[in-house]
């Protein structure tokens, strides 16, 4: 006999009326000629709903049965990366024809999802067309002599205005790479490798690791350059340098820029002693073990130093990033050595005061902008930082404080939003732009000998009338100072301040 729904449905009341007369299922099929596995069926469905009428369907039947659902869930944990299009031939080598959005609905009610992955994530068009520009351009490392040694860097692009990044303690020049491509200005970007950092030389027996030394050497490294003026940009101890070659080489500065740095610690007076002491007791010791046979680590060691070493405020990508210029295959091509000085490892101290710290911002005439990490590192307290920001802002002729998500590394994490910051900044400083702040004065003390000249040659006039003259050309003068200090610096009350 066919199948079960070729038979009637008087046929089923007796199958089920001969059940309950204690027939069992050979003496019903053989005596209704019906066969013994739907006769079990019919008896196991009247036992199960109590009836025998079969109930209409909800619909047609799935394309895909439950093994090839099966098989599906299968092929897709074992290799997540697999297309729906894969798929799809897989089924109809198994002789299923199935489209795209059945095999998706399929996998969802097995408990998986498919999704498409972005070809850039939170990338607009204009950053792609600036990173189109970056991979065109590339980087070329530069070698700048000094007295000392040799300051290596990379450098990208050709354009008229010059951009310096100088990078955090124990990083090197890799450390711009994300906000390179993000940046819009047409610029000469140098990445400067601090001495004894990525690829530049280490300094010789006797030199001092400290932002102090590294001043000095940015400053030869920029007379190497052969630049005037420059917008200096600093990560974390590169911005602590920065504070100091600002407030320092004032002429040479167009603009800075901090990331993730408002101050390092400072400490009291009484304390400097004991603080030198520990500092050259370490640096004596790594010194020493300089002398020794390098540390050979694994890629994996490496990357999980690297990290941990940054308060876990890196990724592995990030770290990877970093260790391309950080790390050397060992001569035997068993792992990798750090590049980096052992010298430059001691953590250098807060050699300044708090209020040597405040002066140094208030020497700061150039535009300013500071970028902080919300879950960035902390050295001083709340109270320490606002007085510090203050300092920023009383003399500069632009200032900008943002607070941006993310850890210490936020510019190397997440380089979108930061490279917006600073595109924005570079904005607003060349609408600013103007004569410099020496240029200013060199301007009003010329005006000033003229109107003295003036009034001295003036011999038409008798001595009360020229005394008054004098006079008024002394407060002339003095107007004009007031104008001039104006356009140098405008009132904190106009400034627009970010965060």
């Amino acid at each position: 006999m066919g199948k079960n729904k070729d038979i009637s449905q008087d046929l089923c009341e007796r199958i089920v009326e001969l059940h309950n007369q204690g027939l069992g299922y050979r003496k019903i099929s053989a005596q209704l000629c019906v066969p013994i596995a739907s006769v079990g069926t019919i008896i196991r469905k009247w036992k199960c709903q109590n009836t025998t009428l079969s109930k209409p369907r909800t619909g047609r039947p799935r394309k895909i049965n439950d093994c090839a659902a099966q098989k599906l869930v299968r092929t897709v944990v074992q290799r997540p990366q697999t297309t729906r299009e894969e798929l799809k031939d897989d089924l109809k080598a198994s002789g299923i024809e199935a489209s795209k959005h059945t095999i998706s609905r399929a996998l969802r009610r097995e408990g998986l999802c498919s999704c498409t992955p972005r070809r850039t994530p939170l990338l607009q068009k204009r950053h792609v067309k600036a990173r189109l520009k970056y991979a065109n351009m590339g980087w070329q490392e530069v070698e700048l002599p000094t007295s000392w040694g040799v300051l290596r860097g990379k450098s990208w692009g050709r354009g008229s205005k010059k951009i310096l990044g100088v990078h955090g303690w124990l990083d090197n020049a890799n450390t711009f790479d994300g906000i390179l491509p993000l940046l819009e200005c047409d610029c000469t970007f140098v990445s400067l490798d601090l001495p004894g950092h990525g690829k530049s030389d280490h300094f010789q027996n006797g030199f001092i690791y400290d932002p102090r030394s590294y001043v000095g050497s940015i400053k030869k490294a920029v007379e190497a350059l052969g630049w005037k003026k420059f917008t200096y940009v600093g990560h974390s101890m590169g911005a602590v340098v920065g504070i100091l070659y600002c407030s320092i080489f004032k002429d040479d500065i167009d603009c800075f820029i901090s990331i993730d740095i408002i101050k390092p610690w400072s400490i009291k007076a009484a304390d400097y002693a004991s603080n030198m002491l520990k500092y050259f007791q370490s640096y004596f010791d790594n010194e020493k073990k300089c002398s020794l046979p390098p540390i050979v680590y694994s890629k994996q060691e490496l990357i999980s130093k690297v990290i941990s070493g940054s308060r876990n405020s890196l990724d592995v990508a990030a770290a990877s990033v970093l260790l391309e210029r950080g790390a050397v295959s060992s001569k035997d091509g068993s792992g990798y050595l750090l590049t980096r000085d052992l010298r430059a490892k001691t953590y250098f101290v807060g050699f300044y005061s708090f209020e040597a710290w405040v002066a140094f911002a208030e020497a700061i005439a150039c535009p300013i902008l500071i970028i902080k990490a919300k879950d960035g590192h902390v050295y001083e307290s709340s109270e320490n930082y606002v007085v510090m920001r203050a300092a920023f802002e009383r003399n500069c002729r632009l200032y900008r404080y943002l607070e941006l998500p993310g850890t210490h590394h936020l510019h190397m994490l997440h380089p979108v939003p930061v490279a917006q910051a600073i595109n924005a900044f570079l904005g607003d400083c060349t609408e600013l732009a103007g004569p410099s702040h020496s240029e200013l004065h060199q301007c009003v003390k010329k005006k000033d000998d003229d109107l003295v000249d003036r009034s001295d040659n003036s011999s038409s006039v008798e001595g009360n009338e020229n005394h008054y003259c004098k006079n008024e050309a002394a407060d002339e003068a003095d107007d004009d100072d007031v104008d001039a200090d104006d356009v140098a610096r405008p009132s904190i009350a106009n400034s627009d301040v970010l965060g």
